[in-house]
């Protein structure tokens, strides 16, 4: 039976409402706050329960690494985070994030050269506090499993309790199902994923690739727009809010190596923009260039200054 008085009202009551809604908002923290990049934050205001996000890149402009980053934020600040990784091991996984927080080259890793400098204290020190908030940190990476709706719903039977945030990486490596193309599986999965968010109260966040064919486009530098998810329109339909990354050296070389651009491409709720980062991928760490941000702002003051002395 379908719950109709819960789900309508009437506009003058509805309007009424608003005063008390945001007097109740007034001094509240972002309900989940995105710490490792205050600038995405505070244009966000967080992210939110109930919101399917939609991350966009290419191969390999630092989507995992951003994703990663996210949820281990997001686990050691209290929230139940479950990760899903459909194109890395657990333990590759855990390997980047100790590369991230301990600030060890990953060459150094994988070639074991690592073990000649461990023993120093500045990574001593690192090391033992990386442990120490990741030992109390509700993160929990799933390898492999997650590419289909009744695997996940399967998964949420005997894993209890529901996390607060699901992120996948990334969503076009979903299962093909049989007598089903590959869009419409596609398709179903992502209006499956913002169900369970509104349905679970749940914050879901999606990886995505972007097409390969944005390179051939603006002499191949071009950053990505919402229209270039690959194999479906249904992202940009279906998402609360979208962000693109982008890394200029990757389609450049001429560019500087650690510069990145991080761009909230939609928002339901709000602002979007542009915001300056650098990209480093030897930690794999993505930051925000405070530097450019506080220069844009400085620029933007002195403009709306010039402004108002023009038209007072």
């Amino acid at each position: 039976m379908i719950d109709i008085y819960s789900n309508f009202g009437q506009i003058g009551d509805l309007l009424k409402q608003q005063p008390e809604i945001i007097r109740a908002r007034h001094g509240r923290p972002p309900q989940i706050a995105i710490t490792c990049l205050p600038q995405l934050n505070t244009m966000l205001w967080g992210l939110e329960k109930q919101k399917l996000v939609v991350l966009g890149a290419r191969p390999g402009h630092g989507k995992s690494v951003f994703l990663l980053q996210l949820a281990y934020d997001f686990a050691v600040h209290g929230h139940l985070v479950h990760f899903y990784s459909f194109e890395m091991t657990k333990e590759v996984c855990a390997a980047r994030l100790f590369s991230n927080r301990c600030k060890v080259d990953n060459y150094l890793m994988k070639t074991g050269k690592h073990a000649e400098t461990e023993h120093l204290a500045s990574h001593q020190e690192r090391q033992a506090k990386c442990f120490a908030e990741a030992e109390n940190a509700n993160l929990f990476i799933f390898q492999s499993i997650g590419k289909s709706l009744p695997q996940l719903t399967e998964i949420y039977t005997r894993v209890k309790p529901w996390p607060g945030i699901i992120i996948i990486d990334y969503g076009n490596l979903v299962e093909q199902e049989q007598y089903k193309s590959r869009k419409t599986v596609y398709d179903d999965y992502i209006k499956g994923l913002r169900a369970i968010a509104v349905e679970q109260n749940v914050c879901v966040i999606m990886g995505a690739q972007i097409g390969r064919n944005v390179q051939q486009k603006g002499g191949g530098t071009r950053p990505p727009e919402l229209e270039d998810f690959k194999e479906t329109g249904v992202l940009e339909e279906q998402a609360d809010q979208a962000i693109l990354l982008f890394w200029p050296w990757y389609a450049d070389e001429k560019k500087n190596f650690n510069d990145y651009s991080i761009r909230i491409a939609k928002n339901r709720d709000g602002r979007t923009g542009y915001i300056p980062g650098l990209f480093y991928p030897e930690y794999s760490l993505i930051q925000e260039n405070t530097a450019a941000i506080e220069q844009a702002k400085k620029e933007k003051a002195e403009k709306n200054g010039q402004t108002r002395e023009r038209y007072p």
